[in-house]
């Protein structure tokens, strides 16, 4: 005969409890965001979008599911505090972070790499890791996701091709 047995640990315990009082997840508002929590949740509950007609374009979504609108808010300000930018936004039940903000994750959790083998495809960041990427955007084309101001070129899709 054969017996399975999982110890409990007193730490995983006061984890539990801490995140799922009266068995509902909520943000514990003692919550200390650093770069290992972030890059942690990343791995977790984060991914990297791209489009296919901006392949420079980068956004990360932090997913929030199961959390309160109340603590998504937390949540952006302490990212917001954390990252220095504004650019982090509620988005259904997710957080976008894009802009300068991203570049400043980009940098963040570039720097050693992704500590779990499998996940390394998250941490394509494109252009994303350069400090300046949003300066020489504007110079070269313009403001980042968008055309400049007056120009009537159409949407990428958009343009017919002369052959």
């Amino acid at each position: 005969s054969c017996r399975i047995y999982s110890r409990i640990h007193p730490y995983v315990t006061q984890q539990y409890w801490r995140w799922y009082p009266c068995s509902k997840k909520i943000v514990p508002k003692d919550l200390v965001l650093d770069k290992q929590v972030l890059e942690w949740w990343y791995i977790g509950d984060g991914s990297i979008r791209c489009k296919k007609y901006r392949p420079n374009y980068r956004s990360v979504l932090l997913s929030t599911d199961g959390f309160t609108s109340e603590d998504r808010e937390f949540l952006v300000n302490l990212l917001k505090e954390f990252l220095g930018n504004n650019k982090i936004n509620h988005e259904g039940q997710g957080i976008t972070i894009t802009k300068q903000s991203l570049v400043n994750f980009c940098n963040l959790m570039s720097k050693p790499g992704c500590p779990v083998i499998d996940y390394t495809y998250k941490y394509n960041f494109g252009n994303y890791i350069h400090t300046n990427y949003h300066q020489i955007a504007m110079t070269l084309r313009g403001p980042v996701g968008g055309r400049p101001k007056g120009s009537k070129d159409k949407h990428p899709r958009q343009r017919k091709s002369i052959v």
